[in-house]
């Protein structure tokens, strides 16, 4: 069970549920968590997203939050990861390789170049 008092300070919350059909059940929870401290949960962006494990069969999730339907999302970006329903590790891989390119390309341009530096490589 997700433990709500930890979140007081969150900006953004990701609930990952892993039993099947508990998806609601625990929506009610952290809704009625949330109710307790006095937290207002922003239903602006709001998804949900199944991630089963390979023997289960994938399910559309449905939730909601006070009477608000959630989207159900195939995938899910926060803070430099990428959470998929179908998870690969190939995506991954070439996501992460595609983000460190952009930052030396923009390492390159704004600070070597200014610098006079360079990379040496063989």
């Amino acid at each position: 069970m997700a433990t709500v008092h930890n979140l007081i300070f969150a900006d953004d919350c990701v609930l990952r549920i892993l039993a099947d059909g508990k998806i609601q059940w625990d929506m009610d929870l952290f809704a009625g968590g949330c109710a307790n401290f006095g937290l207002t949960v922003s239903t602006n962006k709001r998804g949900v997203i199944n991630q089963p494990s390979r023997a289960m069969e994938y399910n559309t999730p449905q939730a909601n939050l006070n009477g608000i339907k959630f989207k159900s999302v195939t995938n899910f970006a926060y803070l430099e990861s990428t959470f998929s329903c179908k998870p690969k590790i190939n995506d991954e891989i070439a996501d992460r390789i595609s983000k460190v390119s952009q930052t030396f390309e923009w390492l390159q341009a704004s600070v070597w170049n200014r610098h006079s530096l360079q990379v040496n490589t063989k």
